[in-house]
């Protein structure tokens, strides 16, 4: 029998956690559609708290709200004419931004940054973003043929990043899309491609690497690029594209390889590195929590390391010392999918360390609009931005792929 391949229905629509955050997601949605225009924070500690089932103050619900409402317009007004947000690495930053857009309730048609989901889809899928090839993949006794499209923004090691990222985007917005409107189908051929290169790129250890199927150096494999691809293929798989079911089988034991016995996840299994930090590991335990693997050792003794080096700070935000955002934005998507007894007071202590202690506040002298901040030197501030909203609007649960 040839490989089964997985078809689910597409999500059409989108729910909020009412209980949670009902008046922020109302606030949000109601807001006025900005006007288009064309040092990472040092971390500070604040008191542990005992965990609680529902920690989030009707206070608490304001500031998320204004935080999120000004960091999206904050990414609106970067945003170019060619709709791109970001210089340094735009593929993966203006892809994050769009899923800030889109994780903070608008749509490609609707709420008040729908113009701004608009132009990062244009960017993706116009003349700017990617690179085509002819691909051809095996599925079972079938083969998957197309052009396959590359999303790269010109830099080296990122690339594969940006381009799980921007085939994450394109799934979440094809998922929104009527099936009448004009623009499905372009999403669709595109976001298609995009899926066939990250299949043909799938290493014969069953990650992915820094580089395309068919670049010199390609076979080599690395967790966190990994773990872009898988959630790419699964918001795919959602949004009702077909994706080979052995594809995410083997990506998930992939990470599975990778988690040692003390809990870490190992950079790589193509050279054998040992070891592995926070940042990694949580995106490690988030694909595999989201990919169902519930009950697994791997995923036990990934968050008893988790939660080991979360205690060891006074704020749990602090656990992720080498790189705040990107640690965080899976820490938060781990936590999350482990339970309201885990996420509500790590959220409770994460959310105050993002707005008090690294998020900068300023009013647009264009607009009068107060805008949040948040900086990166390394990566740019619509990066680490778009990095800060995805992990505050979490419990919004507007992002079908964030939800439990």
């Amino acid at each position: 029998m040839g490989e089964r391949l997985r078809r689910e229905t597409p999500h059409r629509g989108r729910r909020t956690l009412a209980a949670l955050v009902a008046a922020c997601a109302v606030a949000l949605l109601a807001a006025p559609a900005p006007a288009q225009d064309g040092d990472d924070g040092e971390p500070s500690a604040s008191e542990d708290r005992a965990p609680d089932a529902d920690v989030l103050t009707s206070e608490d619900h304001h500031r998320i709200n204004a935080a999120v409402r000004g960091g999206l317009d904050y990414l609106a007004s970067r945003q170019g004419s060619n709709g791109a947000i970001g210089t340094q690495y735009p593929v993966a930053s203006t892809s994050l931004a769009g899923l800030a857009f889109l994780g903070g309730g608008s749509t490609y048609n609707s709420g008040p940054h729908a113009r701004n989901v608009q132009a990062v889809t244009r960017y993706l899928t116009d003349r700017v973003a990617f690179k085509t090839r002819l691909v051809s993949v095996r599925s079972g006794n079938r083969t998957l043929k197309g052009e396959g499209y590359f999303f790269t923004d010109g830099t080296d090691s990122g690339r594969m990043h940006g381009h799980g990222f921007a085939t994450l985007f394109l799934a979440e917005v094809y998922g929104t899309l009527p099936r009448e409107h004009p623009q499905t189908e372009v999403v669709r051929e595109k976001l298609r491609g995009a899926i066939l290169l990250s299949l043909a790129s799938q290493t014969r250890h069953g990650g992915w690497g820094y580089r395309y199927e068919g670049e010199p150096t390609h076979g080599a494999d690395e967790a966190s690029v990994t773990v872009t691809q898988i959630q790419a293929l699964r918001a795919a798989r959602n949004a009702g594209l077909e994706i080979p079911v052995g594809a995410i089988d083997q990506a998930v034991e992939y990470v599975r390889k990778c988690m040692s016995d003390d809990g870490t996840c190992r950079y790589s299994l193509h050279n054998g590195q040992q070891g592995g930090t926070y940042e990694l590991t949580a995106a490690a335990v988030s694909s595999l929590n989201a990919s169902g693997v519930y009950d697994s050792e791997q995923l036990k003794n990934g968050m008893a390391f988790l939660k080991r080096c979360q205690v060891a700070e006074k704020n749990p935000a602090k656990a992720a010392d080498r790189y705040y955002y990107y640690g965080n934005f899976y820490a938060s998507q781990a936590m999350w999918q482990a339970g309201p007894e885990l996420f509500d007071p790590w959220f409770d202590q994460v959310h105050q360390h993002i707005l008090e202690s690294v998020g900068h506040k300023r009013r647009d002298l264009k607009t009068g609009l107060e805008h949040w901040v948040w900086r990166s030197s390394q990566y740019g501030d619509e990066y680490a931005t778009s990095m800060a909203l995805l992990i505050l609007e979490i419990p919004l649960q507007y992002l079908p792929i964030y939800q439990r």
